[in-house]
């Protein structure tokens, strides 16, 4: 029998590891199909899977009610998914076609509100082999505003879906395949790699879960992989802004097999490295940094530590701290300026906190000319510089943005940016 499936190129002899972006429930019913094949329930184990997709996914869109354009736009979605996927080297294949569904999207006016803000899909999930792996309901109104949904918000909901449907957590990346769909961001979704290859991972995972139940051959399993690590808050306290802080979090593989993590942050500040897998009695040092140009003041970032222990959630760590500002831009005022047919007078000051951080020149951007510079030095041996320019005129109720750089020789603030808008009303508003 053995021969016999590795000349159909089927592999018996392992089973590979989950992927860290795996949905818990997903990632439990691979430990029991483990169970299952260590103890000969072949049957069990390869039932578990039974409307797990295979590369081929069968697609049926439920789309009563709405307009014709609205039935397009969903369409276009899905062919834009489907183009999203011929990226990659080993493709899933999208098909609208009848017979039993892999994946069902239907919509609704709207969904009502969920944690401050109106979200823009929902799913279900099922195991059941007389039902779809996954319905998506996508909401043709959506967001704070109740705006329209387009064609990249029905795309977004349908890659989502996809991932739920093989198996990954709903949302191990911000703007990734799994990203939330709820109006909040201008992010309009395609398939982002690392989700493409935990796709992909699965896969293979439950097919070597099928063909060693076909093949009739107990597979020992020791048990699940199970992480812990030593700290959940890291406090940095005060760092001069610029500086670059390397920190590390010691992770341990508690459990009996591998184990996969990856690190996802919610803040360019900081750089992580990417995916490792730690062995059984494992210990892996994550180094990462934390680079706090961008930052100012007290601040507060998370590291979402995506792991495969079927038992465990993402283990969230914080990294907080108060970037000491090396600048401070401080405009006189902002928001709503007087009436009236004239110029206007826009005030306000650099503050430049660090001695040795010395800026060359001022530029402006969407207002012609430069500004009026006074400078004077501050305690501390830092500078104030005093900027002044005149906005055109503008007429009422209109809203005008402008910016200004302040450049510097400094390799690290080579250029310091400051951008407002102003609108022409009946009143001043403070700063």
């Amino acid at each position: 029998m053995t021969v016999l499936f590795a000349l159909l190129g089927l592999q018996v002899g392992s089973i590979p590891e989950p992927t860290a972006f795996g949905d818990r429930s997903f990632l439990a019913q691979v430990v029991e199909a483990r169970k299952d094949l260590a103890a000969g329930r072949f049957d069990a184990a390869a039932a578990r899977f039974a409307r797990y997709p295979g590369r081929r996914m069968n697609v049926r869109l439920d789309l009563e009610g709405g307009t014709e354009a609205q039935r397009n736009q969903v369409r276009l979605a899905l062919r834009l998914v489907t183009e999203d996927w011929r990226r990659f080297a080993r493709p899933v294949q999208l098909v609208v076609a009848p017979g039993r569904p892999d994946l069902v999207v239907s919509w609704t006016d709207a969904l009502p509100e969920r944690d401050g803000r109106r979200p823009g899909a929902v799913m279900f999930r099922s195991a059941s082999p007389t039902d779809p792996a996954v319905e998506v309901v996508v909401a043709r109104i959506r967001g704070e505003d109740g705006r329209p949904s387009v064609p990249g918000d029905y795309r977004r909901d349908i890659i989502r879906a996809i991932g739920a449907a093989y198996g990954l957590a709903e949302t191990p990346l911000t703007a990734g395949i799994m990203g939330p769909s709820d109006a909040s961001t201008d992010f309009r979704g395609t398939i982002d790699p690392f989700s493409a290859q935990a796709i992909v991972r699965n896969q293979d995972l439950v097919e070597a879960i099928r063909n060693a139940a076909a093949a009739r051959r107990p597979i020992p399993y020791a048990g699940p992989g199970r992480i812990s690590v030593d700290v959940r808050r890291l406090d940095l306290g005060a760092v001069p802004q610029g500086r670059v802080v390397r920190q590390s979090i010691q992770v341990v593989n508690t459990g009996d097999s591998p184990v996969q993590i990856r690190p996802l942050s919610d803040c360019i500040c900081l750089r992580l490295p990417g995916a490792e897998t730690i062995k059984p009695g494992g210990i892996h040092i994550l180094r990462f940094e934390v680079d706090t140009t961008p930052l100012q003041g007290g601040f507060q970032r998370t590291i979402e530590l995506m792991n495969a222990d079927p038992d465990l959630d993402p283990v969230t760590v914080t990294v907080q701290g108060e970037a000491v500002p090396a600048y401070r831009w401080i405009p006189d005022r902002q928001g709503i300026i007087r009436a009236g047919s004239g110029p206007t007078a826009w005030t306000g000051t650099l503050r430049i906190e660090r001695p040795d951080l010395k800026v060359t020149e001022f530029a402006l951007a969407g207002v012609a000319g430069r500004p009026e510079v006074e400078s004077s030095p501050i305690e501390g041996g830092g500078a104030a510089h005093r900027l002044k320019f005149t906005l055109p005129p503008m007429p009422l109720g209109v809203r005008r943005s402008f910016g200004i750089e302040a450049k510097s020789v400094d390799p690290v603030f080579p250029a310091i940016r400051f951008s407002a808008s102003v609108q022409r009303g009946l009143a001043v508003l403070p700063p």
